[in-house]
């Protein structure tokens, strides 16, 4: 018995499937193969810009982070001159309170030299009056010593 016989349907069956190749080819080939290479440009086209959209996607948190940081510089800046703004304000306030102080010393020692000078007015005033009372009282011809005792008690009176 031989392995393999050839006979009349092996030849039609082969006839058949190159016809059946050749149809497939014919009809479907050509348009599963377009749809293929679109498919294949398409994901290629996918591929590249997803690549692309990565790139940018770095280039911007690479450009924000930058942002970032001369924001942070920036703000350290605002902070030191806000700082310093703040030191010249509190030296400008103490000095303007010094200044306001020597003005209050000042015035309050013009006010006690004021004082002082009326109260030396009005001792001398007082001290006329005491004077003209004793000559009065002397051309009146009253004695020195009870003369004397009038104007002691007179002091201690007032």
């Amino acid at each position: 018995m031989p392995a393999i016989t050839i006979d009349v349907n092996l030849f039609w069956q082969i006839i058949n499937f190159f016809v059946i190749v050749f149809i497939f080819k014919w009809k479907f080939f050509g348009p599963i193969s377009k749809i293929i290479s679109e498919r294949k440009d398409l994901i290629e086209k996918d591929i590249e810009d997803a690549k692309l959209s990565k790139e940018n996607a770095e280039k911007a948190i690479l450009d924000a982070q930058a942002e970032l940081k001369k924001a942070k510089a920036e703000a350290m800046k605002i902070l030191v001159e806000s700082e310093k703004k703040s030191e010249e304000r509190s030296e400008a306030i103490l000095k303007e309170a010094h200044v306001q102080r020597e003005k209050m010393i000042k015035s309050g020692e013009a006010e006690v030299e004021k004082m002082k000078e009326s109260a030396i007015r009005d001792l001398e005033k007082y001290t006329r009056e005491i004077a003209a009372d004793l000559t009065e009282k002397l051309i009146s011809d009253k004695t020195s010593s009870t003369l004397i005792d009038e104007a002691i008690s007179k002091v201690g009176e007032e």
